[in-house]
Order: structure tokens, then sequence, then C-alpha cells
């Protein structure tokens, strides 16, 4: 699975994760999407940085469907499913 900027978030393989460690700001999440930990991102110590807040900076859900070899990604929660549209 590839993360941000093309960066590798697993190894090839099996086995079992907890958390994924972004290799590229090194922002960890858990298997909910929760931000667990967001170290030296800026210049900053993130997690002591004035006003931060880990809950706030988690991964946000969005619907994901495919369609003749694509993948469709809508951030609007609300909007209709992608067969009733086209």
């Amino acid at each position: 699975m590839d993360g941000h900027r093309g960066s590798r978030l697993i190894a090839d393989g099996s086995g079992t994760a907890h958390k994924f460690t972004c290799p590229y700001h090194a922002w960890t999440y858990d298997l909910e999407g929760n931000l667990r930990a967001a170290p030296h991102f800026g210049g900053y110590q993130m997690t002591t940085a004035p006003g931060f807040d880990l809950a706030s900076h988690g991964l946000k859900a969005l619907q994901t469907e495919t369609f003749a070899d694509w993948v469709f990604v809508n951030p609007d929660a609300n909007a209709v499913q992608l067969g009733e549209y086209l």
C-alpha cells in the first residue's frame, strides 16, 4: 500500500499491523484512522506545539467505488452512489 508522495506504508509479505507510519513525515495512525503521533513536522515537535490537537487530524472516511477498472473517490458523504449518478 502506498502513502504520502508514493512512500511505501507496508512492506510486501504478511503479518499483522497495529499502526501505520508515513515514512515521509513519520505521522502514525492507528487502524481506525486516529492520529497517534506527529513528530518533527515543519520544524516543530507537533505533539507539543501550541494548539495542535492529534484528535482533530485523523484520517477521514471517503466514499469509494469502482467502475470499469477505475476507482472513484468522493469526499461528500451525502453524495449519491456512482451508479445512480451515471
